[in-house]
Parts: structure tokens; sequence; C-alpha cells
């Protein structure tokens, strides 16, 4: 092989002397002068394999045809755009949830290879992209938090990672959400950090790592409520950070409205306390179905058998249920009470059935009793499911239904009288220590305002015990306000016109009327019909041309998380696990990625934004049962690392 010429060279003989066809006829037209593709390339000739081109950078060879059959298919532009395709392609594996190490596997380095084989793909090249993606897009959040016109709320909660099977994983991780009310009146909720506790995760270590990401996106500059989950709801953690932001002078009102528990956790261990005590009932349930349904002859015969001899419709079948999820559990009782005569009269053909399967009439009591005591309690996780501004007026009325189950369901003399005399002294702490915030969002629903808190508290603590209830509501929702009508120093309604009369003297002996602020204006106006289809933000953003301050006052509260759960977790009992996939993954790579998929924010079929912790459940639940991963999505989580 002869030396390796410079393309500038071979320009330059091509200028010089032309070309020739085979046939030795005289030369052609001169090639026009060579374009800048071939910028950086040595041109090396070979009598067996023609010319090829030899890159100065990564030393990679490529014919001279298939370099000049690339850069033509980019004509007429100047060229491909490198740099864009690579953020494109790093967005594409985060969005998707797909594994870092996707672009070191054989077939998509054959994809990238015949579509261009000159694009920069490599692991390094797209940890370095992820990483610059990250940094921007912590600097658009740092924008976001500080031009939100109101306070910012924060929901934390505690995440383990999961049990691979291979090697014990114990990594405990804190997920540091904010939630705060747009520009735009639209509730945002943003993940500011997926943090990895050190062991051992000691109080002040939690609470360090809390101030830390806190401080990192300023937003301790102003907080408005903390709302801690169960595993975190410990009186040192919630007393600690808020006596940090106390000094530090950055509470409304001394922090009255600091600390938040996470509602669904309490209903979560209600349902949780209940199904423990029919866990060999519904064992006997889950095993019955599986014997039926894992045949499909026997299956066909128990839906005749309800056909034609029970007289029922068929159209609901026999599932089983997630174990993690109560919802299904719920249904699943639902299921078999509507087909109990169907399930008897199969027990009777089928001796295995009838032996190992079939429920006592005591027995069949208990599923009835349980059902009936889960309903309200599906019904109101599904409310707060079906809103699409899970704001926080949505929780009195549910945790108010809940109190009331609770308190009639004790009276009952049942075999659920101990568990239930135990959660409602449970709910009894939730009920005294957050429901006057829980009323204050209630009462800036138009829907609701102070009648229909007032009539919550007289059916719970009758007369007396209502009227000092409302007046805290009341006296809490006056001092709030004073505050924001203090940082907005604006006059009360109408005074600038009684200040200006009240100079002249023909109205000396003139005695104005005590002045309404905002607050009494909007308490005193009647409330809207209890049924009235309502999109509150869209209402306050309305308002607050009449109600300023009482306008940024409901801004502020409204965006309080009453949840830390996700909403596609809302059934489950337990602590929070990621999937085995992530659970594998370095704590730093694993909250850059879980981060910047939630800063991206992919949406469901609704338009409605996805939290990134949701798609780690959706992780779980592709995978069949729900629970667990195939042994192939932990080598890729793996190979992340």
């Amino acid at each position: 092989m002869q030396r390796p010429r410079r393309a500038e060279e071979v320009e330059e003989e091509d200028e010089e002397e032309g070309e020739y066809d085979s046939a030795g006829s005289e030369p052609s037209q001169k090639r026009q002068k060579a374009s800048d593709i071939w910028e950086g390339f040595m041109i090396l000739e070979s009598k067996s394999n023609g010319e090829s081109a030899k890159c100065s950078t990564c030393y990679n060879t490529i014919s001279t045809s298939l370099l000049t059959s690339i850069h033509s298919i980019g004509e007429p532009q100047t060229g491909l755009d490198y740099d864009a395709a690579r953020r494109a392609l790093a967005m594409f594996i985060i969005t998707s949830r797909l594994s870092l190490s996707l672009i070191e596997g054989s077939g998509f380095k054959s994809f990238i290879s015949a579509v261009n084989p000159l694009f920069p793909c490599s692991r390094p090249i797209l940890d370095g992209d992820v990483m610059a993606h990250s940094g921007r897009e912590i600097d658009s959040l740092q924008v976001i938090m500080s031009e939100a016109p109101g306070r910012i709320s924060f929901a934390i909660d505690r995440w383990k990672g999961k049990e691979t099977g291979r090697n014990y994983n114990d990594h405990i991780y804190i997920c540091i959400s904010a939630c705060f009310i747009d520009a735009d009146w639209k509730l945002q909720r943003r993940i500011m950090g997926f943090k990895h506790l050190a062991f051992p995760e000691d109080v002040m270590y939690v609470v360090d790592t809390v101030e830390s990401c806190f401080t990192e996106l300023e937003g301790d500059q102003k907080v408005m409520c903390i709302t801690l989950d169960n595993a975190l709801d410990d009186a040192s953690v919630a007393n600690s950070l808020k006596t940090i932001l106390v000094d530090k002078g950055k509470l409304l009102c001394d922090g009255a409205l600091c600390q938040m528990h996470c509602c669904t956790d309490i209903l979560n261990s209600v349902v949780k306390a209940g199904l423990e005590l029919i866990d060999d009932v519904v064992d006997k349930i889950r095993h019955g179905i599986h014997y039926i349904t894992y045949s499909r002859e026997r299956e066909n015969e128990f839906y005749r058998c309800a056909k034609e001899i029970c007289l029922l419709d068929v159209t609901m079948k026999l599932s089983a249920d997630l174990v993690v999820y109560w919802d299904s559990t719920y249904k699943v009782l639902g299921c078999a009470l509507y087909y109990k005569e169907a399930l008897k009269h199969f027990a009777s053909k089928h001796a295995t059935f009838l032996s190992n399967f079939h429920l006592g009439d005591e027995e069949w009591n208990k599923v009835a009793t349980m059902e009936k005591f889960l309903k309200p309690l599906y019904d109101i996780t599904c409310t707060f499911l079906g809103t699409k501004h899970k704001t926080a007026s949505l929780y009195f009325l549910g945790v108010y239904k809940v109190y009331r189950l609770l308190e009639v369901s004790k009276e009952q003399e049942n075999f659920m009288a101990a568990m239930v005399k135990d959660m409602k002294a449970k709910f009894d702490k939730y009920w005294s220590e957050y429901i006057l915030v829980l009323a204050c969002a209630a009462v800036l629903d138009p829907r609701y305002k102070l009648n229909l808190v007032s009539y919550c508290f007289k059916k719970i603590h009758g007369d007396v015990g209502a009227s000092q209830y409302t007046d805290r509501v009341v006296a809490l929702l006056h001092r709030l306000f004073t505050e924001y009508e203090n940082l907005s120093c604006s006059a009360a309604v109408g005074s600038g016109v009684i200040e200006y009369h009240a100079k002249d003297d023909l109205f000396d002996n003139y005695t104005p009327p005590e002045q309404k602020g905002e607050l009494d204006w909007y308490l005193e106006s009647p409330a809207m019909h209890l049924n009235v289809d309502l999109d509150i933000l869209e209402f306050w953003s309305g308002m607050s041309k009449c109600y300023p301050n009482l306008a940024n006052l409901a801004r502020d509260i409204l965006a309080i998380p009453i949840s830390t759960v996700p909403s596609k977790s809302v059934f489950i009992m337990g602590e929070k696990v990621v999937s085995p996939r992530r659970s594998t993954l370095e704590p730093d790579l694993l909250e850059m990625l879980i981060s910047l998929h939630d800063w991206t924010c992919p949406k469901d079929k609704r338009g409605v934004a996805i939290s990134a912790i949701e798609e780690c459940i959706d992780d779980e639940d592709e995978e069949g049962d729900g629970v667990e991963e195939s042994d192939g999505d932990d080598d890729n989580g793996d190979a992340d690392r």
C-alpha cells in the first residue's frame, strides 16, 4: 500500500490532471473542489479495495464512496448536527426509562453504523451528555422556583432499594418534591432531589440532607409546609426542620402550618390492619380462584353453573389480585361475594375445592363485613385519584368520612372491634394535629366555606366543640391573612374613598361603618352549590383581581401536599420500594435519572404530568405480577453503574 496522502493532495492532482474514463478517452471536466467533509481525513489508495479515507482523530477507515454518499444525503443542508443528535439520544433514553448501557449493545451499534458510521456514540459520551443535561435542568429548576409567585411546600417520603435476589441492597433514599402553584395558576410538583441516606440513617443526618437540598435550590427562602410520610413522621425530624426554618425567619405564623402527615399513609394503615384480620380467608379465596381459572375446563364449568343455575350475569370475571395493591384485594372480595352461591355449588361438585378452598358461613360473614368496611375507603381514595387538580381542599371531606366510619364501626360488636378501636386512637391523633390545616384549605373552596366545615365539626364534636373548632379555623385564617396583607401593604376595600370624604366638613358627624377586609367579604358571601363542577385554581385565578391578598393565601394553602404518595401507588400497602433494575444503580446516577425524568415532564393520556417515581412503579407493573422483574432487566441495571 502506498504512503497515505492528505485529501488536499488528491484534490490538487484532480484539479491539474482531470479524470479519464476506462477507455482512455479525452479527459472529462475537472472535478469540482472537494467539500469540507474531507477535512480531517487521510486518503488511502489500494489496488484491491480502491480509495478509502482514514479519520485522523479516531483512526477508523471508511470508503470514500460511502463518505461521499453520507454527505450527499444531507444536502442541501450544511451538515449533520451531531450535538443536537446526541442530546436527542440522551433525552430518548431518559424519558423512555431505558438503560444507559443500551448504546453498548451490538444491536444498537449496528443500527447506528447503518444510519451514520460517523456518529459519535459511546458510553463516556452519553454519560457526559446526561450530566450536561442535568446541569441545565438544575439551573432551569432554580429559575422556576425563584420565579414562583407564592410560597413552596415540600413532600418528603422514604424509599428503599429492592432486594434483587443475588445481593442484598439496603440503600435508603428520601425523595424531596417541591409543590407550588405557578403564575398561570397551574399546580406544579417537581422533584428537588432523590437523596441517598448513608447508614445509619439517624435523625440529624436526615435533617441535614433535607436542609442541604433546600439550600442548594434556594427552597428554604419561602417554605410554606413540609409533609412527611409514615416512615419519616418522627417528631424529632419534624421539630428539627421547623426549628431551623423558624430560626431563619422563613416560616409564616411561627410555623403554624409547617408540618403535615401523609393522609394516604393513614388510610392505607387502616386498610392493612383490617385485611390482616382475615388473612387466612383471603388466602383461601385467592387460591380457590387460581384453582378454578387454572383449568379452562373448570373455568367454563364454573361460569356455566353461575349463569344457568344461579342465574348470574357472568360479565364479571374471576381474577387474581396483586397482593401489594389493596384495591385489587377489595375487588376480589366483592367478586367472591357476587359469586358466593356459584362458588358453593362448584364446591359441591369438586372435592378438592370443597376441602381446601370452600368458605364456611362465618368466613363469608367476615368477607361481607370487611368488604362493607373497605368500600368507603376505596371510594374516598378513588375520589382523590379522579380529581385533576389534587389541591389540599380535596382532603377535608375524605378525612371526615374516614373519621365517621371508624366511629360507627367502633360501636359494632364483631371481629373487627379491637382493630377499629386501635385505628380510631391513631386517627384521633391525626385529626387533632392536622385538621386545622385541612379545614383552612376546605374553607378556601367556594363550595364549602365555613358552612360545610362547621357541619362536619358538629357531627363529630357537637355544637360546643364545633364552635370551638370553627373559631380556631377562622382565627388561623385571619392570622395568616394579616401576614399576607402586611407583605403587600395593601389598603382595605374602599378605604381610600372614605378617607377622602372624611376630610370634608360636610361629613363631620358621619361615622363610617367598620371596614371589611378581603377575607371577611369572602367568608360572608354565599357559598356555591356543593355539587357544582369547579376548577378551583381557575376560580382563584379569576378572583385574584378582587381578592389579591386572599388569592395569594389561597395559592399557597391549596398547594400544600396532603399526600406524599404518587397517584399510582396510593393503594400500595407497606414500604415504597424502587424497582430491582433501578436499585442496582449507583445512588448518584439513580438520583440524576429520576430527577431528569421528572423534570422532562412526560405526560399520560390525559396530558397530566407523570412523576418519575410513578415510572419506577411502572417498571414493576410491566413485569406481569406487579412485584418482581426479570433477570434481564437486572443485568441492564448493573451495566448502568
